[in-house]
């Protein structure tokens, strides 16, 4: 009759083993599919500000070209060169603004998209922990055989 128990038993830890560890594992896969998720997003976004950063500075080169050629175009013509500057100004001025609006409204976004997800890992953490704390007691008497 020792004998018995003790297969049951054997049989038994294994399978408690391989469902607490299956568990686990789920959890732990779903914990990658967010992560994976959550560096795609940050990925989308660092692109984004990163186009209209190089959008502002390549429309600025252009604009700094264009006011060259007009003021080599017209070198006496002070009004009118004044004009062009004040203007080429206002304008690089409203592209930086809207580099500045990107960043803001991204890092915005990035810091609620943060709160919400350290919100939904510390709960999660609650859940997936009694499942490895399972597992790890399932664990030794299997390891110390």
């Amino acid at each position: 009759m020792a004998t018995t128990k003790k297969t049951e038993t054997t049989v038994e830890i294994p399978a408690q083993f391989t469902e607490s560890a299956n568990a686990y594992a789920e959890r732990m896969l779903s914990a990658h599919e967010r992560l994976a998720n959550a560096m795609a997003t940050a990925r989308a976004r660092n692109a984004r500000v990163a186009d209209k950063f190089f959008e502002a500075l390549v429309a600025g080169q252009r604009d700094a070209l264009e006011l060259s050629r007009a003021m080599i175009a017209e070198p006496t013509a002070y009004a009118k060169n004044m004009e062009a500057v004040v203007h080429s100004m206002t304008t690089a001025q409203e592209r930086a603004l809207e580099v500045a609006k990107t960043v803001y409204r991204e890092q915005s976004e990035a810091t609620g998209e943060m709160r919400e997800a350290a919100g939904k890992a510390f709960e999660s953490a609650k859940t997936w922990m009694p499942s490895f704390d399972k597992m790890k007691d399932l664990w030794s008497p299997v390891a110390a055989k």
